[in-house]
């Protein structure tokens, strides 16, 4: 598995080099020092995924938009655009409906997230993103709760149906570290800004049982680290997700 990163903007040398694949916030990139370092980080041959910046916007930025950046910054990968509340065959069917101009602009891999309500909703999206040309990567998304629990129900409903996996699994996000144990040989890669963001507020997650819920604030990309003890402490969370997640 290979670990992103998530780190704050004035950490990125320190923490996000420790790592040459990356998961970068489209909506970030609007910050000339963050624009800068991914820039460097993809002309040095790291593998770079731009997402679509839903989960910290509570809305996708525009494609045209992603495709202009990821070209710009010379991503490997896009997140396309999310949808909400609509039917997975709509959700589907949006896909489809966006990958020729997408593949058309942009060169790289396409990943398009799991939506769903239940469940068995994510299994029939996932059934669906799987059998689409095009599509090369399904992110699994930190929002719906137990993955692995998710993950043993899906591969239950797949074997019954006889399908097989066909694409790349990105684990988007990290609340559960033990996940990572279930996901080892499952999922490509993961990205988290767990282990600097808990270890900017003092927190260790050796813990088997920490749960990012646990930390008081979300994510302010602002912050750095001001004492030695918040250093050692993200080190310390790096080396545990690389160890649960058998990072290579």
């Amino acid at each position: 598995m290979k670990l992103c990163i998530i780190s704050t903007i004035p950490c990125l040398k320190e923490f996000a080099t420790l790592s040459n694949w990356h998961l970068i916030l489209a909506h970030l990139c609007e910050n000339k020092q963050y624009f800068s370092f991914y820039f460097k980080r993809a002309k040095k041959g790291d593998y770079v995924i731009l997402d679509n910046s839903w989960y910290e916007l509570g809305h996708s930025l525009e494609l045209h938009t992603l495709i202009d950046i990821a070209n710009k910054i010379g991503a490997c990968e896009l997140v396309v655009p999310e949808l909400d509340n609509v039917s997975t065959q709509e959700y589907i069917s949006y896909i489809q409906s966006i990958l020729l101009e997408t593949k058309s602009k942009f060169a790289g891999k396409i990943h398009v997230v799991l939506k769903g309500q239940s469940f068995s909703d994510y299994v029939e999206c996932f059934v669906g993103l799987n059998n689409i040309e095009g599509v090369d990567v399904i992110g699994i998304p930190v929002g719906m709760g137990r993955r692995d629990e998710f993950f043993k129900y899906l591969q239950k409903e797949l074997r019954k149906r006889k399908i097989k996996i066909q694409k790349e699994i990105h684990l988007l996000g990290l609340r559960y570290p033990r996940e990572l144990v279930f996901f080892r040989k499952i999922a490509r890669s993961v990205d988290t800004s767990i282990a600097v963001w808990s270890g900017i507020w003092g927190m260790r997650i050796f813990e088997f049982g920490f749960c990012y819920d646990k930390l008081p604030a979300p994510v302010d990309f602002s912050v750095g680290v001001k004492h030695s003890v918040q250093r050692r402490f993200i080190l310390e969370n790096i080396k545990t997700l690389m160890y649960l997640g058998d990072v290579k």
